[in-house]
């Protein structure tokens, strides 16, 4: 099977197009998605392991069928986080920074609770262990994570963040205020990350 995708990388379409979403894909929806893709490939690995001439031309349709899933899935999550960004931004323009903090202070804590819960849930449900949600949270960030055992406490910082990544991009474009971004990296991202490693 190495050496078929060695010999060559199916193309994907360069560019498609995705109407926005009514409404955020539930987490039955992203389970169903996730089941479907995994029946698909018990289906081409059967195929792969009996030697059928047809599982190399299986393998590389289902390769593009399930990037294009999670390609879609992800411009889905992006569509939510920048209408939670411009939702936040005209919260900030109209009460100011500081109260938009004290609200994003009042619900981090529910909000990281919530997020690792529908996480767990769906990666549980289609065969993720809860030893591996880690690296659910990796392919987002880089987190380190560092630990003082002569004084019991730890710190977690994150490197390579994706949200701070569109808010700089929307600030030195759309002249927002960039420490908008950071209040959601510093109220929303840590509280989603703390309860997911405890």
């Amino acid at each position: 099977m190495i050496n078929l995708l060695e010999e060559k990388i199916p193309e994907l379409p360069t560019a498609f197009t995705i109407s926005p979403p009514d409404k955020p894909l539930t987490k039955e929806e992203k389970i169903t998605t996730a089941e479907n893709l995994l029946q698909e490939l018990a289906r081409v690995e059967k195929l792969l392991n009996g030697g059928d001439v047809k599982a190399g031309e299986q393998l590389e349709n289902l390769f593009g069928r399930w990037s294009i899933k999670i390609v879609e899935m992800r411009l889905h999550q992006e569509y939510e986080t920048i209408k939670g960004y411009l939702t936040a931004w005209a919260a900030a323009e109209e009460y100011g920074l500081k109260r938009l903090e004290e609200v994003m202070r009042q619900a981090e804590q529910s909000f990281g609770e919530q997020t690792v819960k529908t996480a767990l849930e769906v990666s549980l449900k289609v065969g993720l262990k809860r030893d591996e949600l880690d690296k659910l949270m990796l392919s987002d960030h880089y987190i380190e994570r560092k630990m003082d055992m002569k004084n019991l406490e730890g710190a977690i910082r994150f490197l390579n963040c994706p949200l701070y990544g569109c808010y700089k991009y929307m600030a030195e474009n759309l002249k927002t205020n960039l420490a908008l971004g950071l209040l959601f990296c510093k109220h929303f991202c840590l509280n989603h990350a703390r309860p997911s490693h405890a």
